[in-house]
């Protein structure tokens, strides 16, 4: 960590150059762009250090003294640029509302990790290549909201039934997925 994160609080700094990094973020293009070949004078040539001050923004972050970074639209960059497994470093981005990582060639399952993300109300995964099943820690996530899994993803299983307990969260939730042959959840939520 160093100043070059401005107000940025310092472990909202460091999960963010993780994750740029290892989604080897320099390489990333917004209509047709990387970022390193934009104008010296454009902020997101700077992303990597100040994810806040791009006006085409991937991060977005709360105002105030010490900037929380509050959601992530992956989606601003170009199709299918991204191709990893789903990076465990966002869960240590608590204070996180939306994810936004529609339209890539993400592979593997979902992080067990992100069940640190208690704010996140919206999370946007359709048309990558996930599987798996919905991991039962994710019943800590009592603020979200909506789910988008649909597309090219193929996951299986079973959705967590309705508790009586403060971790019913996933009760309250809408999973945007159509019925397909290759999706067995059953939809438990209303």
């Amino acid at each position: 960590y160093d100043s070059e994160c401005d107000t940025l609080n310092v472990n909202d700094c460091v999960a963010w150059r993780m994750l740029y990094d290892e989604l080897n973020g320099d390489s990333w293009s917004f209509q047709g762009q990387t970022w390193s070949t934009r104008p010296e004078n454009d902020h997101c040539r700077y992303i990597r250090n100040k994810p806040c001050n791009c006006v085409d923004a991937i991060a977005r972050c709360t105002d105030g003294a010490e900037k929380r970074i509050d959601q992530l639209y992956f989606d601003r960059i170009d199709n299918e640029q991204l191709s990893s497994t789903l990076p465990a470093v966002i869960g240590n981005l608590t204070e996180l509302k939306r994810l936004w990582l529609p339209n890539h060639a993400m592979i593997g399952t979902l992080p067990v990790d992100w069940s640190t993300l208690q704010q996140l109300t919206r999370l946007e995964l359709h048309n990558n290549n996930l599987d798996g099943t919905l991991p039962p820690e994710w019943s800590a996530l009592t603020s979200l909201e909506r789910m988008w899994l649909w597309g090219t993803n193929s996951f299986s299983g079973t959705l967590p039934p309705k508790r009586p307990t403060t971790a019913v969260a996933l009760a309250r939730v809408t999973v945007v997925m159509p019925v397909r042959r290759t999706t067995s959840w059953q939809h438990h939520l209303k």
